[in-house]
């Protein structure tokens, strides 16, 4: 996946070779609705159940319902990866993004930015695992 940095139309071809695109969905869709702050880029285990698609699984959930690290409401809901902390220009809610001196948007984590750039798991991935799961808790 390395190789297909900066490259979104080689990610977009090459990503359901190596990635759990649908475990994936159900992480980034488990983060954003917890508030989960530290879990996209920190405190989270890639793993793999097959030796081949590649998905995370969190190790460290402290950090949850938009809590900062020392416990204050930091974010209200809801959140997402372009949600900044109130006042501030370029501390982001979620680690692994911040603003350069230019106020441009930095990040360490291409891989949710890769993801999100692509329309197709956007639009058709993330919004059928999130159906899935809706449904799944309304018929327990």
């Amino acid at each position: 996946m390395v190789s297909t940095r900066n490259n979104q139309t080689k990610f977009q071809q090459e990503a359901a070779q190596h990635l759990d695109l649908y475990k994936l969905a159900a992480y980034y869709i488990f983060c954003l609705r917890f508030g989960l702050v530290d879990s996209m880029e920190r405190n989270v285990q890639i793993k793999t159940y097959d030796g081949q698609h590649f998905h995370y699984e969190p190790w460290d959930m402290d950090i949850a319902l938009g809590n900062k690290n020392d416990g204050g409401i930091a974010y209200d809901p809801p959140i997402n990866r372009d949600t900044k902390l109130l006042g501030s220009l370029s501390t982001y809610a979620f680690s692994g993004k911040s603003d350069d001196d230019n106020g441009q948007p930095v990040t360490r984590n291409w891989l949710w930015d890769a993801l999100e750039a692509w329309p197709y798991w956007m639009t058709t991935i993330v919004p059928k695992v999130a159906n899935a799961l809706y449904t799944a808790g309304l018929t327990y």
